[in-house]
This record gives structure tokens, sequence and C-alpha cells, in this order.
């Protein structure tokens, strides 16, 4: 379904998978280290939370700075978090075909496209 995705022709799958493993990982350590009853002392808890903090935080960095159009450089989901309306515009990055600064991969190194707004840097 997402074959065609800039995401994934880009060469960014592997780290949007990445993100979204180290997302789901630290959020379930931080759920056990709070809310789930450990026969252990209370550092323990903290520990795991504590990592799963790290961990979520981690691949939240990779999400907002790893995932790039390999031609402009341009950070597709940090953009699309701060300017275009956070949740939604990520979702619409899966069915996104091209950058929407500079047309990748249909540019044939002559700028944005035609539809686009971008006024240059």
């Amino acid at each position: 379904m997402f074959d065609s995705s800039i995401l994934r022709r880009s060469g960014n799958g592997l780290r949007v998978l990445l993100a979204l493993c180290l997302l789901i990982a630290g959020a379930i350590l931080i759920y056990v280290g709070m809310f789930v009853v450990i026969q252990s002392s209370t550092a323990v808890q903290f520990d795991i939370a504590f990592f799963g903090i790290c961990l979520w935080a981690l691949g939240l960095g990779t999400a907002w700075l790893g995932v790039r159009c390999p031609s402009c450089k341009k950070r597709w989901i940090w953009d699309a978090m701060r300017w275009w309306g956070g949740y939604g515009r990520v979702i619409g990055l899966l069915v996104t075909t091209s950058c929407p600064r500079c047309g990748y991969p249909n540019n044939d190194g002559d700028g944005p496209p035609p539809d686009n707004r971008w006024r240059g840097p």
C-alpha cells in the first residue's frame, strides 16, 4: 500500500521503522516502570521508567532529525510536526510521492515542482 510513499522510495523506511520501534518500546517500558507492580524496590521501577523515557526520546529524535530528503536535506517529520498541523501531516507523508520542497524523486534538478508554494531558502 505504501510502496510509492516518499518515505520508502527515498530510503528512509528503515529509519522510520527504527523510530517507531523505539517509540513503542519506550512507551511499554514507561508503562511497566510506572504502573506495573514489580516485586522489587522502587529504584528498579524508576530505572525501568527512566530507560523507557530515554528510548522514547531516542526514537523521537531519530524520527525528527533522521528522516530527510536525500536531495535538499529537508527534515520531513520535523517540518510536519512543526509547521503543517502535526499528526495529520505526518500520516500524509505515507501517501506523499514527492518532496514538498524540491520535488524529489521527480525533479530534474531544476527546482521545486510548479504547484509548490515554496519561495526559496
